[in-house]
């Protein structure tokens, strides 16, 4: 009786491998795995940007803008804000830069890429509103 019920499964289980067709293989291949929103660094706007100047402090910078999220390793003189974000769904990447010159405590030079809105930058993250 067990031989008769293990060669019913048996059958059973070659049955279920011959409905794995050419369709269903294409609609397994569809199916992709959730892959999530990274989001890392600080995102800087142009309202937080537009409210630092040459000449000012460290202290009155690392207030606006928090503290840098690179500090380089030739010195205390350079200040990195990096900002990286992919969407998960996609290979699409954004990386922005703010990169703050000092001689010692004062701001020399700033060197920014494109930056968005505070609005712009809420929209682009969260792709629902």
């Amino acid at each position: 009786m067990k031989n008769l019920i293990s060669i019913a499964v048996f059958g059973l289980m070659l049955n279920a491998c011959s409905v794995y067709d050419s369709t269903t293989r294409k609609i397994a291949g569809s199916i992709t795995p959730y892959r999530i929103d990274i989001i890392q660094g600080q995102a800087i706007t142009k309202e937080q940007l537009s409210k630092i100047q040459i000449g000012m402090q460290k202290n009155d910078i690392q207030f606006i803008l928090g503290s840098p999220s690179v500090n380089s390793i030739f010195g205390a003189d350079t200040w990195n804000y990096i900002f990286f974000y992919r969407r998960g769904s996609t290979d699409i990447v954004k990386k922005r830069q703010v990169t703050l010159k000092f001689s010692g405590d004062i701001l020399e030079n700033i060197q920014a890429d494109e930056l968005p809105s505070e609005l712009e930058l809420i929209k682009e993250i969260d792709k629902n509103k």
